[in-house]
């Protein structure tokens, strides 16, 4: 019985300490989203944005909260990161703009100083799975460049 127990435990220990290293993952992820990010590419529904609407585009992180803005919108929510997906998740929860009280799901990958979103439609309850727009899924992907200070 003891070792049953003691199996039992270990078990155990090992599954926390690996759901708080996931947990680490995203809140590293997290730290590193924190400041200003600027387009630097994007597309919707397969189509490549013009230049000057991702001229327009910035995004500035701060704890989980966002904001994205162009030249015509300010957008504000929250965001939440799963780092320990393959790929990695974020949920974003609009709290103000056109889409206020929606929902999107996606994806991202950060590397470095960039970071890669693909998300769907607000409200568009199956997340992309791939890093990929087109016509059918209506997906949006969006590379920044974080804005050195």
């Amino acid at each position: 019985m003891w070792r049953a127990t003691s199996l039992l435990l270990v078990c155990l220990l090992s599954i926390h300490a690996g759901a708080n290293q996931q947990g680490d993952n995203s809140a590293k992820d997290l730290q590193a989203l924190q400041g200003d990010w600027k387009l630097t590419a994007g597309q919707h529904a397969g189509q490549i944005l013009p230049p000057t609407v991702v001229a327009s585009f910035t995004m500035s992180v701060k704890d989980k909260l966002y904001e994205f803005r162009t030249n015509e919108e300010t957008e504000r929510g929250t965001i939440t990161l799963d780092a320990s997906r393959k790929p990695a998740q974020i949920d974003i929860l609009i709290s103000d703009g056109s889409y206020k009280g929606q929902k999107q799901l996606g994806i991202y990958e950060l590397t470095g100083n960039k970071v890669k979103f693909c998300v769907t439609l607000p409200d568009d309850p199956k997340r992309p799975e791939k890093f990929e727009s087109t016509a059918a899924n209506k997906c949006m992907i969006f590379e920044f460049e974080q804005v050195k200070k």
